[in-house]
């Protein structure tokens, strides 16, 4: 294959990845697309192995993640030449991942025989997924694992984590490509380990892991889906806190209600106090506990906070620790100070919340909190586990 179709070939591969996700799910595509470019770096010498990475990589984040230019034009009001320009810049820098691993790898490894295919590259995918969760706040949007949800891989996950998955996914890329490169004679040997590989995952996926502590909590979300260019606004501060009552009373059985981030467009101290003594009352009333986001600032070093407050018989609230960049803090503010100033984001200079938070008590249960972005790291959402 000539260096411009081993090119495209590694860019259609990594342009595939994302449909092993959801809504699509077409999950053997995660093994698959790892194996092409695998066989691409078999023989390639560190540059060409480097510029194949960075082109899987510009395939598979270039569809994976082009949300992003939603939440920066249609949200952030960016215009389109310029948000184009972000999208295409932020890709590139996530494709730079596995451009390094390409290069490290024919580097530093100079046989290339079935331990290689099968140990070394995988174990090095996993480790590139590991640091871009990472190193400069973290971004672990289409790590491996995650597509094989209700799968039998899955059964490694409450033993390893997202990157055991992750692991034993391009593992499987590594034996599907070993056991072409070996031919008929030996391609069974590496074949049979895959078989034993994906049924020692649905073997692991057996064992029942939790059980119900109490009675089941009866929950409602509330989701106001107010219009960003009027929420911040003042004069609808009032309007918008009405709509999420006017929601919240159509669940009256609930236990629990639960309002989005920054449901409340303003500090909670410059909330009229009746607001919040209202849903003191029903908590009285009903027996109903509130958690409510909501912007906290401190009065005394005017730092403020996104956080989520309970109402009722929730004791304490909880900070967002893991903060968007560009979005809820400034990461280099010597550097992108004007894009801040150019994109007019309300309340773009958040501090983050202590780094270990205790579990807030809802309805006789411990539970934690995360804030949207927050989602996304599994690892600082389990530190609430032993509570």
């Amino acid at each position: 294959m000539t260096p411009a179709w081993a090119t495209i070939a590694a860019a259609g591969a990594g342009a595939i990845v994302p449909l092993a996700f959801s809504p699509f799910e077409l999950f053997p595509l995660a093994v698959f697309a790892p194996a092409v470019l695998f066989w691409l770096w078999v023989d390639a010498a560190p540059r060409r192995a480097a510029w194949y990475g960075f082109a899987f990589g510009f395939g598979m984040f270039g569809i994976g993640v082009s949300w992003v230019y939603v939440s920066l034009h249609t949200y952030g009001y960016m215009p389109v030449p310029l948000a184009s320009l972000a999208v295409v810049l932020f890709v590139a820098v996530l494709a730079v991942y596995p451009a390094l691993l390409g290069w490290l790898q024919a580097r530093l490894f100079r046989r290339r025989g079935a331990f290689f295919v099968v140990c070394v590259l995988p174990a090095g995918w996993v480790l590139g997924e590991w640091v871009r969760g990472w190193f400069l706040s973290g971004f672990p949007w289409l790590n491996l694992g995650y597509s094989q949800i209700g799968l039998p891989l899955s059964g490694f996950a409450p033993w390893s984590g997202v990157y055991g998955v992750s692991l034993a996914v391009t593992v499987s890329s590594g034996l599907l490509l070993q056991a072409w490169r070996a031919g008929r004679g030996r391609s069974f040997v590496y074949l049979s380990i895959l078989a034993l590989l994906w049924t020692g995952g649905w073997v692991a996926g057996q064992v029942d892991w939790v059980r119900p502590a109490g009675a089941p909590v009866r929950v409602a979300l509330v989701q106001g889906n107010v219009p960003l260019r009027i929420k911040w606004v003042p004069e609808y501060r009032q309007a918008v806190i009405g709509t999420y009552i006017e929601l919240s009373a159509q669940a009256p059985e609930a236990q629990l209600i639960v309002w989005p981030e920054s449901a409340i467009p303003g500090f909670l101290a410059d909330v009229a106090p009746e607001f919040v003594a209202r849903l003191e009352n029903w908590h009285r009333k009903n027996g109903t506990d509130f958690l409510v986001g909501v912007v906290e600032k401190d009065r005394i070093s005017g730092a403020y906070y996104n956080s989520v407050v309970g109402i009722g018989a929730v004791q304490g609230a909880y900070r967002k620790r893991h903060l968007v960049p560009f979005g809820e803090y400034l990461p280099f503010p010597l550097l992108f100070r004007w894009l801040i100033d150019y994109l007019r984001i309300p309340m773009s200079d958040f501090s983050p919340g202590a780094s270990t938070q205790p579990a807030l008590s809802v309805v006789g249960q411990k539970v934690g909190v995360s804030v949207c972005y927050e989602d996304a790291f599994g690892t600082e959402l389990i530190q609430f586990l032993p509570q």
